[in-house]
């Protein structure tokens, strides 16, 4: 994914979150005599290899979250729809919002949220359709602000024809597994200096369903988070 430095999103700063081992906590200890020493094997293993190699195993089900590194310094994230402690930064509203228009395991649709949800958040917003044979992502609603960081207004085009100058394949790989899966993601690009800060734009992709459990379509929000630390 590429990003204009320049692009300035509206939404206010604040520092990023830091995703800690916390996140594993769910894993029942009973099978873990070593709790420690497992936890860092699957840490390692699925937060330190590149997407293409991370491959199927019966530790799967019990993973929160998973991390892969993109070509050109992304980072995603994938969550299972249980996660509930992950903290999305000045996303968070966003987040928060989505929440409470689920009800787990059944997934909202576009359908259940109203315009004035998203007061000071329509500039950010991207609302993707989902396409199949192949799989490809339809920008339905391209902001203002996501327009801008793009450098071009992505409405109505695809992410395979339309943003493929902007986009990686992970990107595509990313959405095709929380669709398959059902989860939701973070997406993180290289911090860059501005000012007297170093920024980063991230962005927090929630799958919708139009039945409750197909995902349809993605809610997602660009947003500008300060990093404390590089």
């Amino acid at each position: 994914m590429a990003i204009l430095p320049s692009a300035v999103n509206p939404i206010a700063l604040r520092p990023r979150q830091t995703i800690r081992l916390r996140h594993f906590r769910h894993l029942p200890r009973r099978s873990m005599p070593l709790a420690g020493s497992l936890r860092t094997r699957i840490v390692a293993r699925y937060c330190g290899r590149p997407y293409a190699q991370v491959t199927e195993t019966e530790e799967l089900e019990s993973i929160v979250l998973r991390k892969r590194e993109g070509k050109k310094g992304w980072v995603y994230r994938t969550y299972s729809l249980q996660e509930s402690a992950a903290e999305f930064g000045a996303a968070q509203p966003v987040f928060a919002l989505w929440q409470s228009k689920a009800d787990f395991p059944k997934l909202p649709a576009w359908g259940d949220f109203d315009f004035r949800d998203f007061v000071g958040w329509h500039a950010n917003l991207i609302l993707y359709e989902v396409q199949h044979q192949p799989f490809d992502l339809l920008y339905r609603i391209c902001g203002s602000g996501a327009a801008q960081a793009y450098g071009k207004d992505l409405t109505g085009q695809t992410m395979r024809s339309g943003a493929a100058d902007i986009q990686e394949d992970i990107d595509l790989e990313f959405y095709r597994e929380m669709t398959t899966e059902r989860r939701f993601g973070t997406c993180e690009g290289p911090a860059y200096w501005r000012g007297r800060l170093f920024l980063q734009h991230a962005f927090l992709c929630l799958p919708l369903a139009e039945d409750g459990h197909d995902v349809t379509h993605f809610l997602t929000a660009l947003h500008l988070e300060t990093i404390e630390k590089l």
